[in-house]
């Protein structure tokens, strides 16, 4: 395991000169607010060796989980700490998109963070194309999986859920500077821990609101079900539209 060090050179490169490559050939684009700029890594580099031990060689017996973002594994490091290793499986620009956001988001210093109700992040690691994100595992596994269980999840739990993802998103949306919108709220980004706290996860699609800004233009992204529907109208991603996600996310604990 290396020690804390600066990101890869990619990462860090001064995106000016592509915004104004873009600019001066296309004009204003909603897609240029889509690059993100990772500006500061404080957390371990972790070699490739140590992640295929602690992964079994990214065996399938440790897959946890799997989505359009690439496969979980779970995984014990040298010092013992059990965690989930996010393998991406975007390569190109999409891939380098998603790394870049959950780095950048998960990596912040300041007060209050890291926060209790955002998922810990203890490192990163790059071998060629192959980008992996190591977290902290969560052994009460994703609401997705208990939501309709209500013996497992009280109505006195289901309430404790929804109060841990509205802090996470009033820290996100009014404690940070400038404003983070997740974009992706939802049932199987919220994990819960060994007490049954609940934790927001998968920061791939997050993005920044420029001071004094009140949206982000992008392409629209997100889930189904759980997407504001004037995103889809306008393109504008706002906290707003996180909020309508939550929403439908309390309406699941409710409803099961």
């Amino acid at each position: 395991v290396k020690g804390p060090v600066d990101a890869p050179g990619y990462l860090l490169q001064d995106i000016k000169g592509r915004h104004d490559l873009v600019s001066s050939s296309s004009g204003s684009s909603p897609w240029l607010s889509d690059i993100v700029k990772v500006i500061r890594l404080d957390k371990t580099a972790f070699t490739h060796a140590d992640i295929l031990k602690a992964t079994w060689n990214f065996s399938d017996d440790r897959i946890i989980g799997r989505g359009g973002f690439g496969t979980v594994y779970q995984g014990v490091l040298p010092d013992g700490r059990e965690v989930a290793v996010k393998k991406l499986q975007r390569e190109g620009i999409e891939g380098e998109r998603e790394f870049r956001a959950e780095m950048e988001v998960l990596s912040r210093n300041g007060f209050g963070w890291p926060h209790p109700n955002l998922v810990t992040l203890y490192g990163w690691c790059l071998d060629g194309s192959e980008k992996l994100l190591v977290y902290e595992y969560m052994e009460g596994g994703s609401l997705e999986d208990l939501v309709s269980d209500r013996t497992r999840l009280t109505w006195r739990r289901r309430i404790d859920v929804a109060l841990d993802v509205a802090r996470a998103l009033v820290f996100l949306h009014h404690e940070c500077f400038p404003a983070i919108v997740h974009r992706d709220v939802k049932a199987s980004n919220v994990l819960l821990d060994r007490d049954g706290k609940a934790r927001v996860t998968d920061f791939g699609l997050a993005r920044f609101v420029d001071a004094g800004g009140s949206h982000v233009s992008t392409m629209v992204a997100g889930t189904i079900g759980y997407v504001a529907p004037e995103y889809g109208q306008t393109w504008q991603a706002t906290t707003k539209g996180d909020v309508y996600s939550f929403g439908v996310l309390a309406m699941e604990l409710a409803t099961g």
